[in-house]
């Protein structure tokens, strides 16, 4: 591995930490995502090609109005890698591709503890810059003793668009991994989210009829609380190992009615008039919460404890859906079950969704479509 550096201003920090990457600068205005602005310096000042370094070495800014400090980025790259750098003077190379950052081959370093406090202040409230906590241990402030000047070499490098369209590729690509991912650390079972919503609900009725001068609940909200109370009931355990056996909802109530009436109670039974008494009942002088207040925040603590548990995160590992040059290879069977739908979906996303204008590509299959069909 090799290291080598790229001298650039903190006005660029939140666009690198977004993509995670550093590019030539005529690549932002032109590949349609991210930050299109690049700030350019005297140590770093091509169009399309980006400098770096093979010595750490500081430089300075000129005073202005904005948090423009120097900031140095360390990137290590592998013997492949540098290969396809263009030597230009000795010690400094050109770079016409994008770079791609991650913690284990990149640190980020300062020449004062100041400028990078203010940098990270600045990015505090950037959505952008969310992965900066992977890059914690990896900012660094030094004082070299070498100072970078401008070099005189011709900007005469010209773009390479393959390039560009490789990029928008790579951003789309990691969209739909980060969406997977993420969507999977969050999904949780309907029947939890739909306790939980009841649960809400029933909170909220709650509040209405405590804020009103009676307490009483009007004939909609009375009707509202049955309908919810009774959702709840129905996701009770003993409730549902015995409507199991007896398969009719109006037979199961009448069980359950039955046991009461023997026994007195129902384990876990949902006493709608004590809590319609309690809310009645409740002194706003006396500081303590309402009980029946109290019973259905429990009930929505409960709730989302057992949604907590039901996360559970996923392993690269696994292989549930892999990434290979750019083209998604696979989706696991569990994912997508139906071999031919399976397919379909991989090369949907590897023809069309990666296109740079879905649209005018669907219009032209679309055109083409029906002139063959006449």
């Amino acid at each position: 591995m090799k290291k080598l550096y790229i001298p650039t201003t903190t006005l660029n920090f939140n666009n690198i930490l977004s993509s995670e990457s550093v590019s030539p600068k005529s690549f932002y205005e032109k590949r349609g995502f991210g930050y299109a602005r690049w700030f350019s310096i005297p140590e770093n000042n091509f169009e399309n090609v980006i400098l770096l370094y093979d010595s750490l070495g500081s430089f300075e800014r000129p005073g202005s109005d904005y948090e423009d400090h120097p900031l140095l980025i360390e990137i290590s790259l592998s013997e492949q890698s540098v290969s396809r750098l263009t030597p230009l003077n000795e010690g400094i190379y050109s770079c016409g591709h994008t770079l791609y950052l991650t913690p284990w081959n990149t640190k980020f370093i300062f020449f004062s503890e100041k400028d990078k406090e203010i940098t990270l202040s600045m990015s505090e409230s950037s959505l952008e810059t969310k992965l900066i906590k992977l890059y914690s241990k990896r900012l660094l402030v030094e004082n070299p003793s070498r100072t970078y000047g401008v070099i005189s070499v011709s900007d005469n490098f010209t773009i390479n668009p393959s390039e560009i369209e490789k990029d928008i590729r790579i951003n789309k690509m990691k969209g739909l991994l980060y969406g997977y991912y993420i969507g999977a650390l969050l999904t949780t079972s309907p029947e939890s989210v739909r306790q939980l919503n009841v649960a809400r609900e029933i909170l909220n009725l709650f509040a209405a009829i405590l804020s009103d001068l009676g307490k009483r609940p009007t004939g909609f909200q009375l009707n509202r609380l049955d309908a919810l109370l009774k959702e709840m009931r129905n996701t009770d355990p003993f409730y549902n190992a015995l409507h199991t056996i007896i398969g009719d909802p109006e037979k199961t109530s009448q069980v359950l009615s039955l046991i009461k009436s023997e026994y007195g109670f129902l384990k876990n039974e949902i006493n709608k008039e004590l809590l319609l008494n309690d809310l009645h009942a409740h002194n706003e002088q006396i500081d303590s919460k309402n009980a029946s207040i109290t019973w259905i925040e429990s009930e929505i603590t409960r709730i989302e404890a057992v949604i907590n548990k039901e996360h559970q995160p996923l392993s690269p590992d696994k292989s549930e859906i892999v990434v290979m040059d750019n083209k998604l290879s696979v989706i696991s069977d569990h994912i997508i079950r139906d071999k031919i739908e399976n397919l379909l979906f991989k090369v949907w996303i590897n023809e069309l969704f990666f296109l740079k204008n879905i649209m005018e590509r669907s219009t032209r299959l679309k055109r083409n479509f029906q002139m063959r069909s006449q």
